[in-house]
């Protein structure tokens, strides 16, 4: 959400709404659900979740659950194996600078 408004500061629209992709079914089912209340022992994790669900209510972001071993922020947060650390990179989305400049002269060309 930080980022949402960082970008809404720059006026930068990208023109689609957000997915969030989370491997944790029960904060899923916290931030779609239509349960009035969300009862936790833990209060920050009430608050934050309370926000999140405001915001979905907005439509400002959708939610997709996506298995842990295809998490691709996984790769970015943890120390991965050599196996792990390949397989993240064949993830969507994710790719060199070189190829993304490379890319970008072509099309401007």
């Amino acid at each position: 959400m930080a980022l949402k408004r960082l970008f809404k500061d720059i006026a930068l629209d990208l023109g689609e709404v957000w997915s969030v992709n989370c491997d944790d079914q029960q904060t899923i089912r916290l931030v779609v659900g239509e349960v009035e209340r969300i009862a936790t022992r833990h209060r920050r994790i009430d608050v934050q979740n309370m926000r999140l669900r405001q915001e979905h209510a907005r439509d400002s972001f959708e939610v997709a659950y996506r298995s842990t071993e295809c998490m691709p922020a996984d790769g970015l947060t943890k120390n991965l194996s050599r196996a792990k650390f390949e397989h993240f990179r064949t993830l969507p989305n994710l790719s060199g600078a070189r190829e993304i400049i490379i890319n970008s002269q072509r099309s401007q060309k």
